[in-house]
């Protein structure tokens, strides 16, 4: 039906939300480039798969990823290739692929990388030498963090928040 639709108006795909791996499939041979791309909890199964999505499909503007269910050694090493990425359940990213992408955003829930992987993201974000193109990092670990010792090679500015009135003009 989609087929006939984009046939007929003449127009692209612009936003999918995949919750099935055979929409993958369809999408890739309809048309493999779209704006926002979303897929859902365990629709990627296999290393195959995910990396077909990551060489031939394409999302150019967001890329959002739910759970993988492929086995939890699974580790992927490759870039995403799209400027903004939200990934849950991210335990499977590496550091090599966060510091090999040209991602503008990137968001990544529940990972386990390391505070010394961490460290390197943030390093090389600040010399700029990687991630020249990033401008919103989020991590969430689920491992506590002594941010003073873990990230004391870094020169950080620590933010305060005051949301009283100002009591000076």
């Amino acid at each position: 039906m989609m087929e006939h639709i984009c046939e007929v108006f003449r127009s692209p795909i612009r936003y999918i939300d995949i919750f099935e791996e055979s929409l993958i499939e369809w999408i890739i041979n309809v048309q493999p480039k779209i704006r926002y791309v979303w897929i859902r909890d365990n629709v990627i199964i296999s290393v195959e798969s995910m990396n077909r999505i990551s060489k031939i499909f394409s999302a150019t503007e967001r890329f959002g990823l739910e759970s993988v269910a492929i086995d939890e050694d699974f580790q992927y090493t490759e870039p995403i290739p799209c400027p903004a990425i939200s990934i849950y359940n991210s335990s499977w990213i590496t550091l090599s692929s966060i510091l090999n992408g040209n991602n503008s955003i990137i968001r990544l829930y529940d990972s386990k990388l390391t505070p010394k992987d961490i460290n390197t993201i943030l390093k090389e974000w600040q010399m700029g030498t990687k991630l020249r193109n990033l401008e919103y990092l989020k991590i969430e670990i689920s491992t506590d963090l002594d941010v003073l010792e873990d990230f004391k090679d870094l020169n950080l500015t620590v933010e305060v928040v005051n949301d009283r009135r100002p009591v000076t003009a």
